[in-house]
């Protein structure tokens, strides 16, 4: 009897320590299934950058406020629908852009960073080769001592002719506005002529998940009123960008419109700066299927949207200016468009609405 109750006891030990044993080894085991159930590779290079922060929905800012970046804002209380600022790189660049808008769908105030990329590109061959104007001999982004709202950089390149040519770009955003311009100026240094030259306005937004969002385009650029808007498919907020096509007092000078387009992640970038990226003055639209948006109406998409804007310089030209511009939308409150904005809080912008 004694020696039964003995090895009952030894199995009973047993089976209590192969039971801690499964415990503790359940979430080492349940841990390294969940790490190979994602291979990395297979994510896009955007996909992988945001994993890095941690979150995608929302998606939070991919660049932070350092010594080499300079914040601009319209002054509206954070939180507050109409709220916009942009942390701005040298060139007028960004990576971050938050705005305070109403969201249709939610029925809710919420903020959010709508950009991937907004970029210059300068192309001396016009069609092919293109480089990022914050790598052009690029000075750090400098608030205007006389402006708070004015931020600066400058640099240079070497032209087509093998002269150099300087450039400025000021950015600013006025109080109580929504729209983000951008004034580029080259000057040739030696007052030659500049020769060919394109300058490339380059967006990639993600408006909270970076799949779904839809474009449309309002105005047209024969009317010099082309605005190129994407929006977030469900919620109906977003951003657009635009610029001056015709010649005006401290706008386009020396410089004529050349065209646009659009198409998905990440196509355009590399042609930019590889063989060339087409556009025309009727849009290159490439890969965004047409879509009816129960509140939009015709728009292209969902997808993950890029846009460009592209301006000549004129050859024999030795100075010219262009301007380009950047704002945020919302379809919710029927504000879709800079000339469309009436509520208070929204924009007087440079078409003077």
């Amino acid at each position: 009897m004694k020696g039964f109750l003995k090895l009952k006891f030894v199995l009973l030990l047993i089976a209590f320590f192969s039971a801690i044993t499964l415990i503790l080894n359940v979430p080492a085991y349940t841990q390294a299934q969940n790490t190979v159930s994602i291979d990395p590779s297979t994510l896009s290079a955007k996909e992988q950058e945001y994993n890095e922060q941690s979150s995608l929905q929302p998606m939070t800012a991919i660049q932070a406020l350092d010594s080499s970046t300079q914040e601009l804002d319209n002054g509206i209380p954070e939180g507050t629908i109409g709220r916009w600022s942009v942390i701005v790189q040298t060139g007028g660049e960004s990576r971050s852009a938050q705005i305070t808008a109403h969201r249709q769908t939610s029925n809710d105030t919420f903020t959010e960073n709508v950009l991937y990329d907004y970029f210059t590109y300068i192309d001396t061959e016009i069609n092919g080769g293109g480089i990022q104007l914050s790598s052009a001999n690029a000075s750090l982004p400098v608030r205007d001592p006389g402006n708070p709202n004015v931020v600066t950089s400058s640099g240079f390149f070497v032209g087509q002719n093998g002269n150099t040519i300087d450039w400025t770009v000021s950015s600013s955003i006025a109080e109580g506005k929504q729209t983000m311009t951008n004034r580029y100026a080259f000057t040739s240094r030696d007052g030659g002529q500049i020769g060919k030259l394109r300058l490339l306005q380059y967006l990639d937004e993600d408006v909270e998940s970076f799949s779904d969002d839809v474009f449309l385009t309002k105005g047209a650029s024969a009317t010099s009123n082309l605005e190129l808007l994407t929006l977030d498919d469900r919620e109906v907020y977003g951003i657009g960008q635009s610029g001056l096509f015709r010649g005006e007092p401290n706008g386009l000078t020396n410089a004529v419109f050349a065209g646009w387009a659009a198409d998905i992640y990440n196509n355009m970038k590399q042609r930019i700066t590889g063989a060339g990226q087409s556009v025309s003055w009727e849009g290159i639209i490439a890969n965004l299927p047409d879509y009816t948006h129960p509140t939009l109406g015709a728009v292209r998409g969902p997808r993950d949207i890029v846009s460009v804007l592209a301006w000549d310089i004129s050859e024999d030209t030795s100075e010219a200016v262009v301007v380009t511009s950047l704002w945020w939308v919302t379809g919710s409150n029927k504000c879709i468009s800079p000339s469309q904005c009436r509520a208070s809080w929204q924009k007087n912008t440079i078409w003077g609405h």
